[in-house]
């Protein structure tokens, strides 16, 4: 073989190396992906409010994305306070029926720290009067990001499983519990 022929195959296997060892997210960024969700965390009342009057719960979770794996998340969401009607719970118990007022969430990547911002005005949350086991369901949109998820959009439904474990009698002393998420939805970054 002639020396120029063995330098374009070098050449070519240097080029193919480099293709192949590229970080995968990165090939994909500018597409729109299919984006999945998993969380399992707890929450309690924070002195926070979106609107002036009530109390907003502040969560943290432990999550695993389709698109990029393990991470954090951590954000507010308050319902109004006062109740939309009643519901079956999904325990089967008689239930009290809320209107999500506002939810910000921030999930952070442990690979590198790239977060991305959603936000919700939208849901609706069956809670036990007996038992405390409630689900929400609520439609999310991704608003921005940093990092690899810098401009990120998108949007999609959260199905929110969980149980209020402590609730002091006296009004407005707060709230704690233990929930699980399940999102679906698409993301383009």
């Amino acid at each position: 073989m002639r020396p120029s022929a063995i330098r374009r195959v070098a050449v070519s296997a240097a080029v193919i190396a480099c293709v192949m060892s590229a970080p995968k997210q990165e090939a994909l960024a500018g597409q729109t992906r299919i984006f999945k969700e998993v969380c399992s965390g707890a929450f309690s009342t924070a002195s926070f409010s979106f609107d002036g009057s009530g109390s907003a719960g502040q969560y943290t979770a432990e999550c695993t994305t389709n698109i990029d794996g393990p991470g954090l998340k951590s954000g507010l969401s308050q319902n109004v306070t006062v109740s939309s009607g009643s519901c079956t719970a999904r325990d089967g118990t008689a239930g009290t029926k809320y209107d999500l007022l506002n939810r910000i969430a921030v999930t952070t990547s442990t690979k590198d720290g790239s977060q991305i911002i959603s936000s919700s005005d939208s849901g609706v949350e069956c809670i036990s009067n007996t038992t405390s086991v409630y689900e929400k369901t609520e439609n999310w949109t991704i608003t921005g990001g940093t990092g690899r998820f810098k401009n990120a959009t998108g949007s999609g439904t959260e199905v929110i499983k969980g149980q209020v474990l402590a609730e002091p009698a006296s009004p407005d002393s707060g709230k704690f519990g233990v929930e699980q998420t399940n999102s679906t939805g698409t993301i383009s970054w």
